[in-house]
């Protein structure tokens, strides 16, 4: 089939033009004729073009095509899928937002493609004039002719796997005559592989699996294969004319052969032994595909396999035939040296040393060359290119100087590249958030690595950092992320103000801290340490948060910091009211010289009137926030705030007064910093040490959208290192070698028909109202809490309903079985109706119990706690909310959750309240769970995800708040 010819006619004004050349005005014969017919010629008005002022139009026109702006990044390309098979060919067109990321693309018809496309470069142009018409409706794009034209573009694809690429690389036709044992010459070419040629002669091509080479094969090397077909073996004797013919034909086609080792009529060159990387990049230059090979000379066209083959070539270089004599055993050598180099990057390698790499990857195995220049080169297809030429920046190249701005400190330094040229520490932290692995961008297409140590720093640094103005702002409590850069070589110098303090963080740190004499307890070796971190923290003006899980003593630890700060005024400790009683009879109890005052209860004005006459205040967030203008003014020896995740939210009345208090020293004491997410540890911080986390915009920049959302585990793992100096958290494994086992059990509960048509009618009609958008989350999250009472009571869902309790039931049988094993039990529920159920049940069975919800008064409360230690009480029912903090009920054996909450660290909270110093009994911890509901699907995200608390003090993986299609998926049948 012919291939169509592309029409070039010229335009209809040009032909016009020409035309109007025939009928000249000044013409004679023009003139006469017009006097005749009295008129002027018709087209008279139409001004005469050369063919050169034609073309000058033409030229004028193109130039303010290219005078418009084009666009930086990509926004559309075009792809081919091809059939291995057939080579057949289809172009898709994809689109881009960003030039990295490409659409799945649509189809091009072959004869929009044959007319040009606005995003066509030079190699579809070349493609698309390739196009072959079978007949008037059928057109296809066929042939290794094509694909040639496509080498190393990176856009060609498999037809049946459109998301694996399809490599198609270049190569030429290369002889080699080898002596034999026998004295006979061989004769072989690089392209033996008989059942791959093609008819066509000017083409060849080996297909491996999805990457295809094809040899391009002139007509001058063609007659050369015809005619070594018929002489593929020679005898010894053949050996001069054979020389002569190899020389000879060393222009056109590259030769391997020792008879060309004496060859007089070849100027000789000794052969470069490194290593060649030819990186090629895809279209978007977001992967990168790397071939080593050697190139014997510059300007050699010729590749051979390191330490592979003949150590004698004949090749053009620089269009000048050549003799090339090559050093083998160096080539070898060097390939092995480079072989463990790149050991790293063999999850990448395919195979005959080829890579593929992503722009990071890239960047690593550059800098691996540049390490390695004496024996690798890198080299670049025209106009794509990256550079990694320069050292890596360390600590050294790195000078800080400081300046205090009121609870700030302002930075302002520079770091030197290659000791010449110099970024400001603002300009490299910048780059921080573009940068690729390791490497940041310097200009056109240079990167430079940071090392890694480095980087770590510099992230910190950038994370604690604000900038206002030009001017570079970080909290005085991250001084010390600038004594690490110092520790490690960099330059950092301050005035007196930041000199100071670094001053008096190091005698911090060489305070030997003893337990004040006035303590009445024997600290564990893991509370003496704790008391230590939290006085050397306060000694240098810090705040922490003390987290260590429920049942291991903080009280005691906070009191033997107030004991020991004592002598430094009044301290102020706030506290839930639940507690308040619990702290006052741990003072009397652990610090019996600790003078305290009652705030809730005593004279207010009087007190802090006489603050002197006390060492500790004590008062409740409710009292905090109505008298914190009187407690504001105040410049407290320590602020220490129990159960501190009352101040989580950052947007209550509660934080809001915190955040006014005046101390030297700020401690918070909470067993579960991080409940729900994220913003929690952010809030916390901002009272522990003011800024240190920066705004919380910034934070929410930083942090919260890439961990919640995107669930970076870098930036959780950032995060953890920055909090980590201000905040301890041990837990009862790691410590507590003489607590006794736990155990924990599910109890299934199986509803009855009657309970799981109610509880699937609300299930089913939610479910419809989230799909079709009937309901908001909001609404289906209220709806949630009723499928989760239905899973409990449906009396619950309607108090009319007079169904029994399957779970009521099933608790009945496990009380009756602990009773008569002499067994005590704490039962948790968060639901208060669904304990009064449960109370109603008990009433009726003649057994006895103990009842605690948030109603009750603290009095109230600390009387119930000794009731149920000191006796024989069998069960204590406690709401989750009141009963998750300031209990201590050891006398307690079994624990029974009613029904599970989202959180696991709520549950094992109450759990604690009997599993914690004290406790000489095994715990078993049973929770009633109904099979086929919503209690089931949040057990499996107990399973799946670890709160934040885990993530960020433990390092797992984090939870975050339920969106759509998380209670989409609660909503669905288990």
């Amino acid at each position: 089939m012919a291939k169509r010819k592309k029409e070039n006619n010229p335009p209809l004004k040009y032909i016009l033009q020409q035309a109007l050349d025939a009928l000249n005005p000044n013409d004679p014969e023009v003139t006469k004729l017009t006097a005749e017919l009295k008129c002027p010629p018709l087209l008279s008005h139409y001004a005469t073009l050369s063919e050169w002022q034609f073309g000058l139009d033409k030229l004028l026109n193109y130039s303010k095509i290219l005078k418009k702006p084009t666009s930086k990044i990509s926004r559309a390309r075009i792809v081919y899928l091809v059939d291995i098979d057939t080579f057949d060919i289809q172009p898709y067109r994809q689109k881009s937002k960003d030039g990295i990321t490409w659409s799945k693309g649509t189809a091009v018809s072959m004869s929009s493609f044959a007319e040009m496309l606005p995003e066509m470069d030079e190699a579809d142009q070349i493609a698309a004039a390739k196009v072959v018409r079978v007949n008037s409706r059928v057109a296809r794009l066929r042939g290794v002719e094509v694909l040639y034209e496509l080498a190393d573009t990176g856009r060609t694809f498999l037809m049946l796997e459109p998301e694996v690429p399809f490599e198609i690389h270049r190569d030429r036709l290369r002889i080699e005559v080898k002596k034999d044992s026998g004295g006979s010459y061989e004769t072989t070419t690089n392209i033996d592989f008989a059942e791959n040629l093609r008819t066509d002669p000017h083409y060849a091509f080996k297909l491996d699996g999805s990457i295809l080479t094809i040899y391009k094969i002139t007509d001058k090397e063609h007659k050369v294969l015809e005619l070594l077909n018929n002489i593929r073996k020679l005898p010894g004797e053949a050996k001069s004319k054979l020389a002569e013919i190899l020389e000879n034909i060393s222009g056109e086609i590259p030769v391997s052969s020792e008879l060309l080792k004496s060859s007089s009529g070849l100027e000789a060159l000794k052969a470069s032994s490194k290593i060649t990387f030819q990186i090629i990049p895809d279209s978007s230059a977001t992967e990168f595909n790397v071939r080593a090979f050697v190139r014997p000379a510059e300007g050699c066209e010729l590749t051979v396999a390191p330490g592979e083959g003949l150590d004698t070539l004949a090749a053009l270089v620089k269009r000048k035939p050549m003799r090339i004599l090559r050093n083998l055993q160096a080539e070898k050598a060097n390939w092995e040296q480079m072989s463990e180099k790149l050991e790293e990057f063999s999850a990448w390698e395919g195979g005959d040393r080829l890579w593929t790499l992503d722009t990071m990857r890239c960047l690593e195995f550059m800098e691996t060359l540049r390490e390695a220049s004496k024996i690798a080169d890198i080299e670049w297809p025209e106009g794509a290119k990256l550079t990694v030429r320069r050292a890596p920046i360390s600590f050294p190249d790195l000078r800080l100087k400081v300046n205090s701005v009121d609870r700030w400190f302002s930075l302002d330094g520079t770091v030197s590249i290659d000791g010449k040229t110099q970024l400001k520490i603002n300009q490299i932290l910048d780059k921080l958030k573009d940068r690729v692995g390791n490497f940041i961008h310097l200009e056109g297409s240079e990167y430079v690595l940071i090392t890694n140590k480095l980087l770590k720093q510099l992230e910190i640094l950038e994370d604690v950092s604000s900038k206002k103005k030009d001017e570079l702002l970080i909290s005085k409590f991250s001084g010390t992320a600038l004594e690490a850069l110092k520790e490690n070589g960099s330059e950092v110098t301050g005035d007196k103000s930041y000199e100071n303090l670094q001053e008096r963080i190091l005698k911090a740190q060489e305070i030997e801290f003893f337990i004040p004499s006035g303590l009445e307890a024997q600290l564990r070796q893991y509370q003496r340490e704790g008391f230590e971190w939290l006085m050397r923290l306060c000694t240098w003006g810090a705040g922490g948060i003390l987290a260590d899980d429920m049942g291991l003593g903080k009280t005691v630890q906070a009191i033997a910091v107030l004991l020991g700060r004592k002598i430094l005024g009044s301290s102020l400790l706030v506290v839930p009211t639940a507690v308040l009683y619990n702290w006052k009879s741990e003072m009397v109890r652990f610090a019996p010289g600790l003078r305290f005052a009652d705030f809730n209860s005593g004279n207010r004005e009087e007190i802090l009137k006489n603050l002197k006459d006390y060492d500790v205040i004590l008062c409740t967030y409710g009292v905090l926030n109505t008298e914190i203008e009187a407690l504001c003014k105040v410049e407290w020896n320590l602020a220490v705030l129990d159960e501190a995740h009352a101040i989580k939210n950052k947007a209550t009345q509660t934080s809001h007064s915190v955040m006014k208090i005046n101390a030297q020293g700020r401690i918070l004491l909470s067993g579960t910093p991080i409940q729900n997410d994220l913003s929690e540890i952010w809030n916390l911080f901002e009272f522990a040490n003011p800024g240190y986390l920066g705004s919380y915009q910034q934070f929410g920049d930083r942090f919260i959208l890439p961990i919640e959302k995107k669930k970076d585990k870098e930036k959780q793992h950032l995060l953890k290192q920055l909090i980590s100096p201000f905040i301890l958290r041990r837990t009862k494994a790691e410590v507590l070698d003489e607590l006794p086992e736990k155990t924990e059990l599910i109890v299934p509960v199986e509803l009855s028909e009657e309970e799981m048509a109610i509880y699937e009618n609300i299930r089913t009609r939610t479910l419809s109202g989230l799909q079709s958008e009937k309901i908001n989350p909001i609404e289906a999250l209220m709806a949630l809490t009723k499928l989760r009472q239905a899973a409990c009571s449906p009396e619950l869902v309607d108090k009319h309903l007079t169904i029994p309790s399957s779970k009521i039931r099933v608790f009945l049988e496990l009380v009756s079985e602990l009773k008569e094993n002499k067994h005590r039990a704490l039962v948790f529920s968060q639901f208060t109706s669904f304990l009064a159920l449960v109370r109603q049940a008990l009433d009726k069975a003649g057994i006895e119990y103990l009842y605690l919800d948030g109603s009750v008064p603290a009095a109230q409360r600390k009387k119930l706690v000794e009731t149920f230690q000191n006796g024989d009480m069998p069960l204590f029912l406690i709401s989750l909310k009141a009963g998750g903090t300031g209990l201590n009920l050891t006398a307690a054996d079994y624990v029974i959750h009613l029904d599970p909450w989202w959180n696991p660290a709520v549950e094992d909270q109450a759990s604690d309240r009997a599993y914690r110093i004290g406790q000489k009994r095994p715990v078993t911890i049973y929770k009633l769970i109904s099979e086929k509901t919503v209690e089931q699907k949040i057990l499996e995200l107990h399973k799946t995800k670890k709160n934040l608390a885990d993530a960020l003090l433990e390092g797992s993986d984090v939870a975050k708040k339920l969106s759509k299609e998380e209670i989409l998926e609660l909503l669905q049948l288990s």
